[in-house]
């Protein structure tokens, strides 16, 4: 896996039935793509969604410094 791409899985006591799902629609181009990236980094598709997230925290905070 890319050194930049790790992720914390479940935190610390977590456990699946700690797990909420998270449900919405996107367009079928997107999905192979996004299916893709995923397998291309060896890469759990909840854990690309997570890191996706901490980029977008993260920029969103360093683009108000």
């Amino acid at each position: 896996m890319h050194e930049n791409l790790k992720i914390q899985k479940n935190p610390e006591g977590s456990t699946n039935k700690d797990l909420k799902p998270v449900s919405f629609k996107v367009e079928p181009e997107f999905l192979r793509e996004y299916k893709q990236f995923a397998l291309d980094n060896d890469m759990k598709l909840v854990d690309v969604f997570k890191r996706s997230f901490q980029i977008m925290k993260q920029s969103s905070t360093n683009s108000v410094q």
